[in-house]
């Protein structure tokens, strides 16, 4: 894992990359370490060697989520709170007989599936829950089964078109508590994150 310091540096410079590329464009399959270095001027894009050399403009967005998804873990792992600048509208607690259910069928799934969970929960976190709306429009949303929203999320990724909601992912996902008195609603994603990660880091442990 990256030291917290080089992930906080690399996200900024791809924060202003995006925000570029946004505006001027670039060749898709052209370097981005080279876009960074010579067109903005910015010396030593990544701390990782092999991003240097592999990543492209098209990768952009990619690469920022497996950087982003690792900043939010690294937080979550000294115990202090992920999604700093989301909506309070989407960071309900949830009730102790939620958290036993979902405590107990994450607990059980391979430590794989768990890891793809985390990802896709946070994508979805980012790209669709953390979307801005009028007071109205948040409101009805927070109310959603996050199950339905998570679903929705992966049937539109935003930054990878080959993504596929394969069957194995769905069925892990459709585990998710929906329509009972246990059922995890859009308001509670935050928080529902954040278990689902303490669940895993704690079975990683265990397996060490």
């Amino acid at each position: 894992m990256k030291p917290a310091a080089d992930l906080w540096e690399s996200l900024d410079k791809l924060d202003i990359a995006i925000s570029f590329l946004k505006s001027v464009g670039s060749d898709p399959d052209s370097s981005l370490s080279d876009f960074i270095t010579n067109t903005l001027k910015i010396d030593n894009p990544f701390s990782s060697p092999k991003a240097q050399q592999s990543s492209r403009c098209k990768h952009t967005m990619s690469l920022w989520m497996t950087l982003a998804l690792e900043r939010a873990k690294e937080i979550a792992k000294n115990n202090r709170k992920a999604f700093e600048g989301i909506s309070e509208n989407f960071k309900k607690n949830l009730t102790e007989e939620q958290r036993k259910v979902i405590f107990e069928f994450i607990n059980s799934l391979p430590i794989e599936q768990i890891d793809t969970l985390v990802e896709v929960i946070f994508e979805c976190i980012v790209f669709k829950v953390d979307v801005p709306q009028d007071d109205e429009e948040e409101e009805l949303f927070s109310k959603v089964s996050f199950h339905d929203t998570l679903i929705g999320y992966m049937d539109t990724c935003p930054y990878e078109e080959d993504k596929q909601l394969d069957e194995t992912l769905k069925e892990v996902i459709d585990l998710i508590p929906s329509d009972d008195q246990f059922g995890v609603v859009t308001c509670q994603s935050v928080e529902f994150w954040h278990l689902v990660q303490k669940i895993n880091l704690d079975k990683q442990k265990r397996k060490h």
